[in-house]
């Protein structure tokens, strides 16, 4: 068993926010990228379509990060502490890169890292942390990220705007403030090493897709909640391509005004309800609540429709779509734990990366192509059906969680 202090869960929930702060500033710049590389770097429609699905497509390569560490419980250091090292030295490589592709691997790298390191953290705030509080400090730790994602691109888009270059330096050295994070992760990850003899497995390729068939053919109630999130990820991710076209071409928005619009709007809205969704998370059908999600998804695309009218709802559908974020937030890194409280909770986490991973590999391609054939609007207005189809299913499937799970593996 993992040896935990009586103060542990404390030191851990310190450290577990302390983390986020320091990476908010990164994770915030990133959330720009597609917009830099189509103003800036004049990035092909292929391009942008690339960056869009790779972020969730990486996922599907974190699943295989998951499961090497899963055979070790214990190294969970290396598991936190690799994974951050990997993600972050592309960004001190930015000034000298010229291609656009570069940026778009730099980018996946990073997100791989961000994915790959959710299950090991879903885990210790698992077992550090009594269940009320684990939705708290998980909300705590995505509203760090988001008031970042809100507050940051304003302060550094006027720079941008002015010199449309600077981009370049900015990424490294938010790298350097996200990296002195490590040192403090080391000695806090200490006390979670496994004190008992090393587990021998063996590493295998197909060993994450055959426990994730195991678990959703023994858990319907599991497979019923990926369908639903499905659904609605589905639907986000076939709108992604079109959002760089629709803002710049429609709309004509500088950078000030896109932080104004996709970061400020989306962060204001995620923190004025994730102390609300956190509240509600287990008290509410995990089923209808991820239905309420959908439901804003699909709101917030109708707004982004509006807006070629009325631009003043492009506002409003991202103040929107950060209030489904929050709800998303929760309900997807503590969905392991809700439907796992008496086993290892990273294999259920880890099935939901997968299933991100896979939503990238066909969400973004399939609008990217939808947006070439028939045009941005229609794109959108097809992700926001699956959108609508994911709240119907998680309003009217009537299930529940089962109260004493089957054995999955």
């Amino acid at each position: 068993m993992l040896f935990i202090k009586a103060d542990q869960g404390r030191i851990l929930k310190v450290g577990y926010l302390f983390s986020y702060l320091l990476n908010a500033p990164l994770f915030a710049i990133y959330s720009l990228m597609a917009f830099i590389l189509y103003k800036d770097l004049h990035a092909s429609p292929i391009q942008i379509t690339t960056l869009v699905a790779i972020k969730p497509m990486v996922a599907v390569i974190s699943s295989y990060w998951n499961e090497h560490f899963s055979l070790h419980r214990g190294r969970m250091r290396a598991n936190i502490i690799g994974a951050t090292l990997i993600g972050l030295l592309p960004t001190f490589f930015y000034p000298f890169f010229q291609n656009a592709w570069l940026f778009v691997g730099a980018f996946g790298i990073y997100f791989f890292a961000e994915r790959a390191v959710i299950p090991a953290w879903m885990e210790l705030i698992k077992i550090s942390l009594p269940e009320a509080e684990q939705s708290k400090v998980v909300g705590q730790g995505s509203l760090i990220m988001f008031l970042s994602s809100a507050g940051f691109p304003l302060l550094i888009c006027p720079l941008l705007d002015q010199y449309s270059q600077s981009w370049r330096w900015i990424f490294p050295l938010l790298g350097l403030i996200s990296l002195a994070r490590l040192p403090f992760l080391f000695l806090l990850l200490k006390s979670y090493e496994k004190r008992e003899e090393k587990q021998k497995a063996t590493f295998s390729l197909s060993a994450p897709w055959i426990r994730g068939w195991r678990v959703l053919r023994s858990r319907p109630d599991f497979a019923y909640y990926q369908a639903i999130f499905f659904c609605g990820g589905l639907g986000l991710m076939i709108m992604q391509p079109s959002l760089p076209q629709i803002i710049e071409q429609n709309l004509q928005l500088s950078y000030t005004e896109i932080a104004l619009a996709v970061a400020f709007c989306k962060g204001i809205g995620f923190a004025a309800t994730v102390s609300l969704w956190s509240s509600k998370l287990h008290r509410t059908n995990i089923f209808k609540y991820c239905g309420i999600v959908t439901l804003f998804a699909a709101c917030s695309i109708c707004l982004i429709l509006l807006s070629k009218f009325l631009g003043v709802c492009i506002y409003l559908a991202f103040f929107l779509y950060g209030v489904m974020q929050a709800g998303s937030q929760l309900s997807w890194q503590l969905g392991g734990p809700i439907f796992s409280p008496k086993q290892d909770s990273s294999h259920y986490t880890s099935i939901n990366v997968i299933f991100v991973g896979l939503r990238g590999c066909i969400g973004p391609l399939l609008g990217g192509l939808l947006c070439a054939r028939l045009g941005s609007t229609i794109a959108l207005g097809i992700g926001g059906l699956f959108c609508a189809l994911g709240c119907v299913l998680g309003f009217f499937g009537n299930k529940e969680v089962q109260l004493t799970p089957k054995p999955d593996f």
